[in-house]
């Protein structure tokens, strides 16, 4: 076993990116970006890949890459024996939970593990009633900011903008180990070695905010960070529904993955009215 390293983005890009599911773990950036909350690290046994880690309330685990290949015995083999090192396998989707029978495992999903799923066009017009609210918002920002231009994260004009927001944006937090603040930035420094799509949106000349993202499956785009100006009304109406306008058509989805128990950003995510919850699977063995 050893530690995750920008090294084995190779190696492991493809077969996350091939799991067959769209949670939001299986995706090398967030792997990576998240490495040192989750103490993440490679394991290799019988000649199968896993992801280690630690949970967000102490518990250690165990990822299959891939779950297409929990199909094969020989895999799930060779996962189920790491239950004697790990409290658990996580995260495992609903789908692939006949792959394990109760009489020897048991199951748990908790509410602060499970992504948010939107439909694409609904994060980019805000449709219907109960949406008015978000839609007039985006209005707001188009009126009050007719002078805003966007501007790709590829730019050195773009990455220093977020980097400016991201900074005010931390700021208003006692402490960076409280926020995404560290992932946030390093993924602004490694926007090109990662792989990431993403841009800034500017008030003139004045950066008010930036979304930073990447497709996860062939048809679901995460939204990894998105982090704007409070003062600019609007902003967040208008990062994501840029973004969404941005997606090839062969995008259905948008996964904003989860609130890790937040009450504020459990509020915030729900009022966009998710499509789905994705949920996450906690396996034990009995």
């Amino acid at each position: 076993m050893k530690p995750l390293t920008l090294d084995d983005k190779a190696k492991l890009e493809s077969i996350l990116r091939n799991s067959g599911d769209f949670l939001s773990e299986y995706c090398f950036s967030n792997l990576y970006l998240f490495r040192r909350k989750h103490r993440y690290a490679v394991e290799e046994s019988g000649g199968c890949l896993f992801i280690r880690g630690v949970s967000y309330d102490g518990l250690s685990y165990v990822m299959p890459c891939c779950q297409k290949q929990l199909a094969s015995p020989e895999y799930r083999e060779a996962l189920t024996a790491q239950l004697s090192q790990v409290d658990m396998i996580f995260p495992v989707s609903a789908k692939a939970l006949a792959y394990f029978g109760e009489e020897s495992f048991r199951f748990e999903s908790m509410a602060e593990d499970l992504d948010y799923i939107y439909a694409r066009e609904k994060m980019q017009f805000f449709p219907g009633r109960r949406l008015q609210n978000k839609r007039n918002l985006l209005y707001q920002f188009l009126k009050y900011y007719p002078d805003h231009r966007t501007v790709d994260l590829s730019e050195t004009e773009a990455k220093d903008g977020a980097v400016a927001v991201l900074e005010r944006w931390q700021s208003s937090f006692d402490s960076e180990d409280s926020t995404d603040y560290e992932p946030c930035r390093e993924a602004l420094e490694l926007y090109d070695e990662l792989g990431l799509s993403g841009f800034t949106v500017f008030d003139g000349e004045k950066p008010a905010g930036f979304l930073v993202g990447e497709p996860i499956q062939d048809d679901v785009f995460a939204f990894h960070f998105a982090k704007g100006d409070k003062s600019v009304k609007g902003i967040y109406q208008f990062l994501f529904s840029t973004a969404a306008a941005r997606l090839p058509e062969s995008f259905s989805y948008v996964n904003m993955e989860q609130d890790l128990g937040s009450l504020p950003l459990r509020a915030s995510k729900s009022s966009y009215l998710p499509d789905m919850m994705a949920q996450k699977y906690r396996i034990f063995k009995r």
